[in-house]
């Protein structure tokens, strides 16, 4: 499967964003976690498994919201697959090419954080406004 096909599919089918997650008292988090992930969900398993395989990813059955809806599965890209696929989806991607630019830059924030090392305000403040450009650059449709 050629790099432009994989890259039309996420440009029609894709979500390229930042999770914001609240620190989990039970891990002892001292901050928000910020998670950079493409997501593709189509009620195509075989497609979803051939960019799983050229990406890498995790591939998963959702829940159907109603008896008669078709199966529908969702693949995930994130951490070290994601960081392996920007490069070449920026490269060809147009709808969705200023996302994967916050998701670089939301990686070149992270981090190791041990628990009683987090992140500094300055940096949390780097990160929400990262944050909040890609969630504007989604809902403008870009």
């Amino acid at each position: 499967m050629h790099k432009q096909y994989i890259a039309g599919f996420i440009d029609g089918e894709g979500h390229v964003g930042i999770i914001k997650m609240k620190p989990q008292e039970k891990y002892r988090e001292k901050s928000v976690r910020y998670i950079p992930k493409i997501t593709i969900v189509n009620t195509n398993k075989r497609i979803l498994e051939i960019i799983q395989n050229k990406l890498g990813g995790s591939l998963c059955e959702r829940k159907q919201e109603k008896p008669h809806h078709k199966k529908t599965y969702s693949l995930q890209i994130y951490g070290n697959s994601l960081k392996r696929a920007l490069p070449f989806l920026s490269k060809y991607l147009i709808i969705k090419k200023k996302q994967t630019e916050c998701l670089k830059e939301m990686i070149k924030t992270q981090r190791h954080t041990a628990r009683g090392n987090p992140y500094t305000q300055k940096e949390l403040q780097q990160k929400e406004m990262i944050y909040k450009k890609c969630i504007e650059l989604n809902h403008l449709g870009m």
